[in-house]
């Protein structure tokens, strides 16, 4: 025969809206990725009435050209600077002597 106590104690018990708020708080779990469906969903909804609705104006597309041209030149400078790093890593690597494991000098 069945225990009803160890059915009780097996049944799936759904978490309570708390910690379902937590969880899409902690970025875990499926409620989180529902969460980020239905803002999705959200954003899509409202830039397709957005577009229908109104156009941009002229300044509108100027900052947003604005935007994208920072962006590039902030892409360039990191670009550079990571080239530099590297530079100067290749530059310390060639001028470091020893058998690099007990003798090491720069």
């Amino acid at each position: 025969f069945l225990n009803l106590n160890h059915m009780i104690s097996d049944r799936f018990v759904c978490p309570s809206d708390r910690q379902l708020e937590l969880r899409s708080k902690i970025n875990f779990g499926w409620s989180y990725h529902t969460n980020i469906l239905s803002l999705n969903r959200q954003l899509n909804f409202n830039v397709s009435n957005n577009l229908n609705q109104k156009s941009l104006t002229n300044q509108e597309i100027e900052h947003i050209e604005n935007v994208l041209k920072r962006n590039q030149y902030i892409q360039y400078i990191e670009q550079e600077r990571i080239r530099k790093l590297i530079d100067r890593l290749d530059k310390m690597k060639d001028n470091a002597t020893g058998n690099g494991l007990s003798q090491f000098s720069m």
